[in-house]
């Protein structure tokens, strides 16, 4: 289907409260993005609402404690597809623990609660997920990250429509393992090099991999 127009509209807030201090401080992110194409076979528009609080605190200099509860709606309308008709409400838990003995080095911990439905329907998910991601930064030249999740999906509909995708977040009901590997290098004072490898394995399914290759040249 070919896009002959499209129109949108976006708002985004950012509220902070002690956003420089050394110990504790707080942010609240608020999103509202609505968009609307003109398809061959009619319009299709796409509306969110985020709602985002974001905390810190520093238990020292070398351990962090991050947490953030996020309430958002995602709702779809398409005139000519009645399955893509869908409006996901989703309340997210994560909290975050950090270890970061220098600026080289970084590790962090987090899990992941969420829980989405389908409001005009009774589809509804239950998402767990654990994560462990390593950072490592040299100053000048270039950063190195290795990330991966274990995470276990709960669902009561079919997952073979669009539906399924958005609440699944691509993945499928039961154990799923992803992982993410990022190398990004400076060439030079106006070349960099960026390599990401990304792969997951669902339930039942083969192990899917992916990758790809960036060169950047400043000017």
């Amino acid at each position: 289907h070919v896009r002959s127009r499209r129109q949108r509209q976006m708002c985004i807030r950012d509220r902070y409260f002690n956003r420089l201090g050394q110990k504790f401080g707080m942010e609240f992110f608020y999103l509202n993005n609505n968009s609307k194409s003109l398809l061959t076979n009619g319009f299709e528009s796409r509306s969110i609402v985020q709602r985002e609080l974001r905390s810190r605190y520093n238990l020292n200099k070398v351990y962090a404690l991050e947490a953030s509860y996020i309430v958002s709606e995602r709702g779809t309308r398409s005139e000519f597809f009645s399955n893509r008709n869908f409006t996901i409400q989703s309340n997210e838990i994560e909290p975050k623990f950090i270890y970061q003995p220098s600026v080289s080095f970084r590790i962090s911990c987090s899990g992941n609660y969420a829980e989405r439905q389908n409001k005009l329907g009774t589809e509804q998910s239950i998402s767990r997920s654990a994560t462990t991601e390593l950072r490592f930064n040299d100053a000048g030249k270039g950063t190195f990250s290795v990330k991966a999740s274990i995470i276990n999906i709960q669902f009561n509909a079919a997952e073979n429509n669009s539906l399924a995708f958005e609440m699944l977040d691509g993945l499928t009901a039961g154990a799923n393992t992803t992982w993410e590997v990022f190398w990004q290098r400076t060439l030079a004072k106006n070349l960099q090099l960026n390599l990401n490898y990304n792969g997951r394995k669902s339930e039942g399914l083969q192990t899917i991999h992916a990758g790809g290759m960036q060169i950047r040249a400043f000017f």
